[in-house]
């Protein structure tokens, strides 16, 4: 996301001839149809900065301040539909930093106003039911938080909308890994990574699948599943993705400390010190929150529960790996 730090000004010159005035409605003739335009142009603007920093998970402030904005011109526009979509993008900016009450909020606000649409398409609905998931479970809210993504996972199926179908299945997989049930989130994982094959210009998702199955197999004892978070490392530096590429250095550090306490300290280090590098760039280190809230999630009794749970399952939690897993 170099680009993006170095256009930043030239997005912020546009922004400011196309900042929310409250004063449409003063407007009558062409100059009302102009003055439509710019602030259409003003919300897609913002809209396009909000995509760009998300998937370079950056510039967390610039992107709560556009998408806040956003919010605004679509009211001035009186179009409910870019007004749900600007609060799934003010929950994904709230989950980003941590607040995943305000985030869960701002989904179920977008969700409201997209079933009161009528002709929306499904998926809108499905991207908010996600959204709302994702901020619940991540605040501790598992089961709630799992019924809204599974239904978001129907929806992505129905409509053959792999890039969003495997987000959610990430997702879904995520809060199983939370709730101790590793193989059921290896198989949503595995499925994830079939539903990429063959697919163009998904590197990121490709990275996160691996890095996530590198999680999954390390719960489950394999030795070998640092092969998938190395491979994730690799390309997220390939493509330039700063924030996936300190996660895998942490979770490759867990790995290691297993092993060499002093090489895994090293992994942790440098993942410590990428995320300041990152912060000071208009990032926010959101591992921190993520390793804060996992870990209240699940406290020391869960631990000790899902390991006997293992230990009585004997070596029924180690069976072998697919062989497809290693595309």
């Amino acid at each position: 996301m170099t680009w993006l730090d170095t256009e930043h000004r030239s997005f912020e010159t546009c922004f400011r001839w196309t900042r929310p005035s409250g004063e449409g409605s003063r407007y009558t003739g062409a100059r009302h149809r102009r003055h439509q335009r710019a602030i259409g142009y003003g919300w897609r603007l913002r809209r396009a900065f909000s995509v760009l920093c998300q998937a370079g998970h950056t510039r967390w402030e610039a992107m709560r301040e556009a998408t806040q904005e956003a919010a605004e011109l679509a009211l001035e526009m009186g179009d409910p539909l870019a007004y749900a979509i600007s609060q799934l993008d003010r929950a994904e900016v709230a989950s980003g930093q941590g607040d995943h009450d305000t985030g869960h909020e701002r989904a179920l606000t977008a969700l409201y106003v997209l079933d009161h649409l009528e002709d929306v398409d499904d998926r809108w609905l499905a991207r908010a039911h996600r959204a709302a998931g994702a901020n619940l479970y991540r605040r501790g809210d598992l089961d709630d938080g799992r019924a809204e993504i599974e239904t978001a996972v129907r929806i992505f199926t129905d409509h053959e909308d792999r890039w969003w179908q495997v987000r959610a299945l990430c997702n879904l997989a995520e809060v199983y890994r939370f709730q101790g049930h590793h193989v059921r989130a290896f198989d949503l994982l595995d499925n994830a990574q079939d539903l990429l094959v063959g697919s163009q210009n998904v590197p990121e998702q490709w990275a996160r699948v691996q890095l996530q199955i590198g999680e999954v197999l390390r719960l489950r004892g394999f030795a070998l599943h640092a092969w998938f978070v190395l491979e994730a490392e690799r390309e997220f530096t390939r493509i330039g993705d700063d924030w996936g590429r300190w996660r895998t250095c942490l979770v490759l550090g867990q790995v290691r400390m297993a092993h060499d306490r002093r090489l895994g300290k090293e992994e942790m280090l440098r993942a410590a010190k990428g995320f300041l590098a990152l912060g000071t760039r208009g990032g926010t280190p959101a591992p921190t929150d993520w390793r804060r809230s996992h870990s209240r999630r699940r406290d020391g009794s869960t631990r000790r529960r899902s390991w006997r749970e293992s230990r009585s399952r004997g070596t029924g939690d180690r069976t072998t790996v697919p062989g497809n897993c290693g595309r």
